[in-house]
């Protein structure tokens, strides 16, 4: 039978002084408050966060600034390469990077994407003529665990930039450094198939008009619920309905994604 690991999960007890050297990176001035669960720091439009070990989304550092709108159009945005460039450099310097781990069982990959939004907007008589206007540039990171894609709240790297001094807004959820807790056995795709039948059944007619799509294997770092902070893999299952009435199936169905256990 297939096998899979499952990984602890060690999240970073961060100090006080490196919180603050991070808020002043930010622009962000003043003495934090400091909890058994975070540290938070906030001004008349901005506010800093970070989840310590033991919470609920331990790892998690969370900054947002509403001196500027999101969907504010802006005279100049950051381009694509400095908006990466300034987001390497963050990390970098402050050591909040996804880490290479010792053990040679888990091999973890980063890589990071920056994209420009614009909008359109109509002039003119009769709104003939359309001008763009940079909106923002966001920086996202798709992080990998032995080949295998990560997604979650604390498994996540994005930033949003509005100008070139920092971002106004930023989720950085990320470990400091896993291990393998155990291997499991994997489930196959009878049993997969079997369980989203189960979870679908209770609906009634429905079970009868459903088809999967498609399935794809991932971990998943959802919030701490108390005992081994584990990062556990996930069968991610998009189903379609539709209507048993429609036999020609001319048209889409709505669209449901499951969330299976991957492992026994």
């Amino acid at each position: 039978m297939p096998e899979i690991p499952v990984f602890r999960i060690h999240s970073e007890r961060m100090q006080k002084d490196k919180f603050v050297a991070i808020a002043e990176h930010l622009g962000l001035r003043g003495e934090p408050m400091a909890t058994e669960e975070a540290l938070f720091l906030q001004s008349k439009q901005s506010a800093l966060a970070y989840a310590l070990p033991g919470s609920r989304f331990a790892g998690l550092l969370f900054f947002g600034d509403q001196s500027q709108g999101i969907a504010e159009p802006v005279e100049r945005a950051l381009s694509a390469n400095n908006a990466e460039a300034w987001t390497n450099e963050f990390l970098r310097r402050f050591h909040l990077g996804a880490r290479e781990s010792e053990d040679s069982q888990v091999r973890v990959s980063f890589t990071m994407r920056a994209i420009r939004t614009d909008a359109a907007t109509e002039q003119g008589e009769g709104g003939k003529e359309v001008r763009r206007s940079p909106v923002k540039t966001d920086v996202m990171a798709d992080l990998r665990v032995n080949d295998r894609p990560v997604t979650g709240p604390r498994a996540k790297l994005r930033l949003t930039f509005k100008n070139p001094q920092a971002p106004v807004w930023m989720h950085r959820g990320l470990w400091e450094r896993l291990e393998v807790f155990e291997t499991r056995r994997m489930l196959t795709e009878n049993e997969v198939y079997r369980r989203v039948s189960d979870r679908i059944s209770p609906r009634g007619s429905a079970r009868k008009s459903w088809s999967m799509l498609h399935v794809r294997l991932a971990y998943f770092a959802g919030e701490f619920n108390g005992g081994p902070d584990l990062l556990l893999p996930f069968y991610f299952a998009e189903v379609e309905f539709r209507d048993p009435k429609d036999g020609a199936r001319t048209r889409q169905g709505p669209r449901q994604l499951l969330q299976i256990p991957a492992c026994l």
